[in-house]
């Protein structure tokens, strides 16, 4: 579990420091696709962590990396959530 507390604190500093702050609203549905996709790698991460890695080597090393790398995918989306629904916006309001 600590190997998902570490990959999601890396991958947030990452989001946040590569990308910066967005302060877009992404509303209601938004907001709950944003959670199911962001479910996906967290659901990744506690398997993996709980009962291995169902593919390949499942060594203590391998289950650490995959949890790590999976909690970070997971808080990058969170955090940069809000900007892909502004690109999505704003690609809708010009027509293309």
């Amino acid at each position: 579990m600590t190997a998902i507390a570490v990959g999601g604190g890396v991958g947030g500093s990452l989001a946040w420091r590569l990308h910066g702050r967005d302060d877009t609203p992404v509303g209601g549905v938004g907001a709950v696709v944003g959670l199911l996709i962001a479910a996906v790698p967290f659901g990744v991460a506690a398997i993996t962590a709980e009962n291995g890695v169902p593919v390949g080597p499942d060594t203590l090393g391998v289950r650490v990396v995959v949890a790590a790398l999976a909690a970070g995918v997971a808080v990058w989306v969170v955090l940069l959530w809000p900007s892909a629904i502004g690109r999505l916006r704003r690609l809708g309001s010009t027509g293309e």
